[in-house]
């Protein structure tokens, strides 16, 4: 066998040496010169500029690739699932819409809402606001279907109020004059 001879030139220093498959490493270096002020000409403004800049020069250096340093997490181990209990199933609830029956679950805003109460058809209501002017019956007084009840001023127009069905005048809500907001009680039938 025999021995590599091959001596290393300490002079020679590690950016200089070439490596595999690679130009030669050299430093990065700049350059600062002073380039003279330079005068410049626009032609749309024909005004004279002075540039004056240092300029730096950078030479193109080959870089290594630095290998990528993976971190491997520690694996922690999984907790067993809890067991989660489960309340009883939910509770359906029959829902009525004309004719038709749905099966189904309703939430909390449905179930807290104003419940919907159908109107006495023995009570009427003001359509709209006004005043009343004139009363046409007294309470305990008989009274036919389409007799004229009440009459009502609204927008300068007066709206007379009917009886829905026969019936005893049960109690009279409203005076001569007065003012009446919408969905006001008028007066009711028993």
């Amino acid at each position: 066998m025999e021995k590599d001879n091959t001596k290393i030139n300490k002079d020679t220093s590690a950016k200089e040496q070439p490596t595999k498959g690679r130009e030669p490493v050299k430093a990065k270096t700049t350059a600062k010169a002073k380039e003279p002020a330079k005068t410049v000409k626009t032609e749309a403004t024909a005004k004279t500029v002075k540039a004056s800049a240092k300029v730096e020069k950078a030479v193109p250096v080959a870089k290594e690739k630095e290998p990528v340093k993976k971190t491997v997490e520690p694996v922690v181990a999984a907790k067993p699932a809890e067991k989660v209990e489960k309340s009883e199933e939910p509770s359906y609830k029959t829902l009525l819409i004309g004719d038709v029956r749905y099966r189904t679950l309703f939430t909390n805003k449905f179930l807290n809402r104003k419940k919907y109460v159908a109107k006495d058809p023995n009570e009427v209501f003001s359509n709209i606001p006004g005043t009343v002017k004139n009363v046409y019956v007294k309470k305990g007084q008989r009274i036919k279907k389409g007799d004229p009840v009440v009459d009502m001023e609204a927008m300068k127009m007066v709206n007379t109020i009917f009886s829905p069905d026969n019936g005893k005048i049960k109690e009279i809500c409203v005076k001569v004059n007065e003012k009446v907001p919408k969905n006001a009680k008028l007066f009711s039938i028993e």
